[in-house]
């Protein structure tokens, strides 16, 4: 990638953090049709939309079909289709799941981005359209020349989830918007982290040339 402009790291989280950190001040993008339309529209003109489906159609977070004009750098844990048979009366039942023996944690990102030149510049929530649940993405982004400062209620809700083991995770680099975008989805529980037997720790490191390098270190679970 030449040029890394924009980090942003992307959480999914449900109603009731929006709620909590809407209470401290964090603002709400609520995204219409028109303007998710102009978006998407936007990434399949990048290449040409078989480039954008080269790697099939992938359901996101908020069931919206979708492909990539980006180049995926990390894809951790990702959910398989789980398909149940139609019964009488009911349709047939989609579910995607992840293997609940692997978890991965984003606790070191920010303080490679710092290492890197790039700080804290914004903070804001997401939700799109489709969203039919209340949930939405919770967007944390670096730049270089980010200053922002966050009070501390913000910056405990933050730490809090960042620093927590999440199910999945992908990294999407991107040329023609000069953007990365860590993703993850799920926050592994408390009572749930005894299964998970394959604990990651999401590194980043700039290289020479404006090449990244992106790895996925084992680590422990008494470092979450």
């Amino acid at each position: 990638m030449e040029k890394i402009d924009r980090v942003n790291i992307r959480l999914r989280i449900n109603g009731k953090r929006i709620k909590s950190l809407c209470q401290f001040g964090v603002r709400i993008k609520d995204r219409d049709e028109e303007g998710q339309t102009s978006i998407v529209d936007g990434h399949k003109a990048h290449r040409g939309i078989e480039w954008y489906f080269r790697s099939g159609e992938r359901v996101n977070a908020a069931g919206e079909t979708l492909g990539g004009s980006g180049i995926t750098r990390i894809e951790f844990n990702k959910p398989k289709r789980i398909t149940e048979e139609a019964i009488e009366g009911k349709d047939e039942k989609v579910t995607w799941q992840a293997d609940e023996t692997r978890a991965m944690k984003l606790e070191s990102i920010g303080k490679d981005l710092a290492t890197a030149g790039y700080y804290l510049s914004d903070v804001h929530i997401v939700r799109l359209p489709s969203e039919t649940k209340g949930m939405g993405f919770l967007v944390i982004s670096f730049t270089q020349d980010g200053d922002l400062g966050l009070n501390s209620e913000i910056e405990e809700i933050l730490n809090g989830l960042v620093d927590g083991f999440w199910r999945s995770a992908w990294v999407y680099e991107n040329i023609f918007t000069g953007a990365v975008d860590i993703c993850a989805n799920h926050i592994v529980r408390d009572e749930n982290l005894s299964l998970v037997k394959d604990h990651r720790d999401l590194r980043f490191r700039r290289m020479d040339g404006g090449r990244t390098q992106w790895r996925s270190a084992k680590t422990t679970a008494q470092t979450a």
